[in-house]
This record gives structure tokens, sequence and C-alpha cells, in this order.
């Protein structure tokens, strides 16, 4: 979807698509698709959800057994684009090194789900100012999302969050920041989930406030150390 809407691309069964530059679903359009189902590679550099302004609604989904889908540098769903998604579930794995939930855009998604695993180096929601109300949802029995350095939800950004709910785990090998320079960012931590993390800041800088932090429920647990 250069500038077209609805395409669907999709790579399973053994295929793999490698790209050397980046892979852009929705450059300018609306309502791509591209799917990795299972057995099925996806590998680029960079990976771009929404990379212009109004290029909306477009998804990426890597679900079912070694599903995967790499972005030897970044991954960003919703570069400049509003409302893009991506899932993943089902024995899918999804790998970049910078992870962007909202890099300029806002109202975009990550949805992780039973069996799905994301790994990334550096993790943010909402990563410039106007980038806000970006999500992170982790629901399901080893939902997966490590941050091997650090994890930022609501850079930028206003009304970001992440929640957990039903056995899903975010781990975080360095620092998870609930709102760096902004206001109204939250972490959710439901029955049966967890999130760890070397450092815990909250409100960060002067002006990062009214951020929220919740663990509740059975086997709901955040844990620092």
């Amino acid at each position: 979807g250069y500038y077209g809407s609805n395409n669907v691309v999709e790579i399973s069964k053994l295929g793999k698509l490698s790209v050397s530059v980046d892979t852009r679903i929705g450059n300018y359009g609306k309502n791509n698709t591209l799917t990795v189902g299972a057995d099925g590679t996806l590998n680029s550099a960079n990976i771009h959800l929404g990379r212009y302004g109004g290029s909306d609604n477009n998804r990426l989904i890597v679900s079912g057994a070694n599903a995967l889908g790499i972005a030897s540098n970044n991954l960003y769903i919703g570069f400049y684009g509003a409302t893009n998604s991506a899932q993943v579930a089902n024995g899918g794995t999804l790998r970049s090194r910078d992870l962007r939930i909202g890099n300029f855009g806002r109202n975009n998604t990550l949805t992780i789900q039973t069996n799905g695993t994301v790994n990334c180096n550096d993790l943010s929601l909402g990563r410039y100012g106007g980038s806000d109300n970006n999500r992170l949802e982790l629901d399901g029995s080893a939902a997966l999302l490590f941050a091997t350095n650090n994890a930022t939800i609501g850079y930028y950004g206003t009304g970001n969050s992440i929640e957990l709910s039903n056995g899903g785990a975010l781990q975080v090998g360095n620092r998870l920041t609930i709102g760096y320079s902004n206001s109204l960012n939250s972490l959710t931590i439901n029955a049966n989930s967890s999130v760890n993390a070397e450092d815990l800041f909250f409100g960060y800088e002067t002006g990062a406030n009214s951020n929220a932090l919740s663990v509740n429920g059975a086997n709901a647990s955040l844990t620092v150390a």
C-alpha cells in the first residue's frame, strides 16, 4: 500500500520474504495487511506500519507455529499514522532492536496473545510529542514481551498504556519508566500476570504528572530487583 489501500500479503508454509531496507505496511495507504502464518518468515531491516500521516488502520499479524517476523533494526507501529496494529499469537514470534508503538502517531496497538512472543532491545510507547493513547496488551498464557534494555510508557506522549491479563508477562532488563516527560500514562497488571524490571521510574521529569500503576488481582505481581 504505497498509496493504495486494502492490499493483502500472506507468508506461510516455509515461505520467506527478505527485505534489505524497509517493509512498509501502509506507506501512505490505509487498511493494508501483512500476515506471517505458520512456518513463514519476514526478515527486514525496518518494519513500518503507517509510515506517513493518513496511513491508518494497517495491520501486521504474526500467528501460528514458527511464524517469525524480524526487524533487524526498528519496528514502528504508527510512525506517523494512527490506529495501526500488530498482533502476535499462537506460537508466533516478533523480534526487533527498537520497538516503538506510536513514534509520532496515536492510537496504535500491539497485542500479544496466548503463546505469542516479542523480543526487543528498547520498547517505547508514545515516543514523541503528539504520539498519544498508544497501547500494548499482553493477554493470555505465555503472552510474553522481553525488552533487554529499557521500556518507557509515555516518553513524550500522553495517555499511553500497557495492560497485562490472564498470564501475560513483561520482562525488562534495565529500566521501566511510567511517564518519562508527560502525563496520564499507565501500567496495569491484572490477575495471574507479571512484570519484572531492574529499576522502576515513575514520573521521571518535571511535568510527568498523573501517571498510574495498578497491580490488581490474585497472583498479579510487579518485581523490581
